[in-house]
């Protein structure tokens, strides 16, 4: 993330403390979505010390082309978390090419394998070929490829094909420009440019639609809803409905194109995939909206699908598929499942009870001596060992200095045997260049852990140093590492200062996002088929058994309390079991009133009993 500084002083006499003048910060963070943006008040301190955030896509770096190992036909960009297959991009059959025709010449182009099969001279290596005539060219050996992403394409290059023609240096190139097309499938190249040394193709394929995942966390009358862990780099949830279709839902980044969703456009949030391997698409990602709905849920909305699915709906205008998702509160991680549709509207209606759909959920959890952090949101574990022991160097500034932290989660950073040492008994330890100044920001022995969403907070409170600008408190670091796979372990980013003496540090690592696939290391494997964590759950018979148990146990209940309700009841059962086991049969009279205020004696065990005119008098 981007960060900029701007810093003002000499202000005007600050009106709470005449002895200092107005002093402004303004950190301007890097977000390519927010345009121009505004500021927002972040502090204000008793001294006339203003702190502003401002997001805004302007200090936004335009970062430099990155390259990734391309092997196996794969490349993963890890500065933006992109997965881009080439696989589905190979033909099969006898020419197993692409033959892209431009006038009088042609090329063959193969992508991830050589032209060997084209049994053309000099093009047995080659990635690219040119013909013309009895003339072939190689214009690039196959491996020599390179594939890189500029922040808005792929570019795949051949290098090293045959000499440029008489009077040029170098060797002949051709570069693949592949353009992000939801409509066009697979797709096929086809001449863009053509140079003396260098021939570019342009290549419309949805597999190119990928794009760096957008926050998936939203603020919704005051409620925060972080629903990060739902929005998958690697899989998609699945659920399947009575007629076998079966849905796959990726919320925020898009279908993830594997075996089985490569039909799938790569931009919609929900696909449709029938028996048949039909695929069509319920909703996009950039339709998104999301709202509160009956006061506990949340309502997800996907427009601009495929109107396709809506062939089964009887009406007299064309629809287009609507996906209403219900988020709902619930216990664990959860899965999604298909409620209804389509509907007279072509709306899919599901449903999703998570835990991350509850508002403003966090939970303190602890850190166990293996390194292991349990929680119990989803029951899982992280462990977060590789980060624990190590030493991280973090560069920081505040309004007139310039500070570097050093940070270890254990706090084994420092010299504790040094009592002499302000930083013996610190996680993080402040220090300045050049200099011997250390100070505790936040001690090992305050050290507490909060889950929240795809977070994990990490709070160290000073046991030595008191805060100057609040007596009340002691300073306090906090860190928040963000689940980010592409980050790798990470590091520390300093973020800003609060006027309240908190260090805020920012953190994007792999260490906290859970892998769903991996078992919990402290329980023991079972010898039983392994559930499958993006797929729906089906009740297990024992589950049945109990539930079957509960209600015949109910029942039971119901029939004795209907018996034992009432005293006359409960008189002729009393009755029935004296009689069982006395020796002798002694008669059980009760008094019952008749009209004209006679009483009569009679035997209860042949009482007629008229219930709206009992005396409650036994003998």
């Amino acid at each position: 993330m981007g960060h900029a500084t701007a810093i003002y002083t000499n202000g005007s006499t600050c009106l709470k403390n005449s002895n200092f003048q107005n002093r402004a910060r303004i950190i301007f963070v890097c977000d390519s979505e927010a345009g121009v943006g505004e500021p927002i008040l972040l502090t204000e301190d008793d001294e006339c010390y203003f702190i502003f955030e401002w997001r805004t896509s302007i200090v936004c770096p335009e970062k430099p082309t990155s390259d990734t190992k391309f092997t196996s036909c794969n490349y993963t960009d890890n500065s933006k978390g992109i997965y881009f297959n080439l696989l589905p991009l190979q033909k099969a059959g006898i020419k197993p090419y692409y033959e892209v025709t431009d006038g009088n010449s042609s090329y063959l182009l193969n992508v991830c394998a050589t032209l060997e099969n084209s049994n053309l001279a000099n093009c047995k290596d080659a990635g690219v070929c040119k013909t013309e005539g009895n003339n072939v060219n190689n214009y690039g050996i196959a491996a020599s490829q390179k594939i890189t992403y500029d922040g808005r394409r792929f570019r795949l290059t051949f290098y090293d094909g045959d000499d440029c023609p008489s009077g040029f240096k170098g060797k002949l190139t051709s570069e693949v420009l592949f353009v992000c097309n939801p409509l066009a499938g697979v797709g096929e190249p086809v001449v863009h440019k053509k140079y003396t040394c260098l021939t570019v193709f342009l290549w419309e394929t949805s597999l190119s639609c990928q794009k760096m995942q957008d926050q998936c966390a939203f603020d919704i009358d005051g409620n925060h809803y972080d629903f990060n862990l739902l929005s998958s780099l690697s899989h998609n949830w699945n659920t399947s409905d009575s007629k076998n279709m079966t849905y796959y839902i990726n919320l925020c980044r898009g279908i993830q194109q594997t075996m089985n969703t490569f039909g799938c456009s790569p931009t919609a949030a929900v696909c449709m995939v029938d028996p048949n391997g039909f695929h069509l698409s319920l909703g996009m990602v950039e339709t998104m909206k999301v709202k509160l709905f009956n006061a506990t849920d949340l309502l997800l909305t996907f427009e601009s699908g495929d109107s396709r699915a809506c062939s089964t709906v009887n009406s007299d205008k064309k629809l287009k598929p609507v996906t209403r998702l219900f988020m709902r509160c619930g216990s664990k991680l959860g899965h999604p499942r298909i409620f209804s549709g389509p509907d007279d509207k072509c709306f899919y209606d599901f449903v999703w009870e998570s835990s991350l759909a509850c508002a403003d959920l966090a939970v303190k959890v602890m850190l166990e001596k293996d390194g292991i952090i349990k929680d119990p949101r989803f029951d899982y574990s992280l462990d977060i060992t590789d980060i624990l022991n190590r030493t991280f160097i973090v560069n920081g500034s505040s309004v007139s200095d310039q500070y570097v932290y050093k940070i270890n989660l254990n706090g084994t950073s420092q010299d504790s045997s040094d009592a002499e040492n302000p930083c013996s008994k610190a996680a993080v330890c402040q220090t300045k260049p050049h200099t011997d100044f250390m100070r505790d920001i936040g001690s090992i022995d305050s050290r507490t852990f909060v889950v929240r969403g795809s977070e994990l907070h990490l709070t160290f409170v000073s046991q030595t140093r008191p805060c100057g600008k609040n007596r009340m408190k002691n300073v306090t670091t906090i860190i928040n590492l963000q689940c980010v796979s592409a980050s790798g372990i990470g590091n520390p980013v300093f973020f800003y200062e609060s006027g309240d003496c908190d260090y805020i540090f920012d953190w994007e690592t792999i260490v906290v996002c859970p892998d769903f696939h991996k078992r919990n290391p402290h329980i023991v494997p079972s010898s039983g088929p392994k559930p499958d964590p993006f797929k729906d759950e089906e009740p297990s018979s024992h589950k049945a058994e109990i539930a079957v148990g509960v209600i015949f146990t109910l029942i039971i209940l119901m029939v004795v309390a209907f018996i034992l309700v009432k005293p006359t009841r409960r008189a002729v059962i009393s009755s029935r079991f004296r009689s069982l086991f006395s020796t002798a049969n002694l008669p059980y009279f009760r008094y019952k009133r008749f009209t004209g205020e006679r009483l009569v004696l009679v035997d209860a065990s042949q009482a007629f009993y008229d219930e709206d005119r009992d005396v409650e008098m036994l003998s």
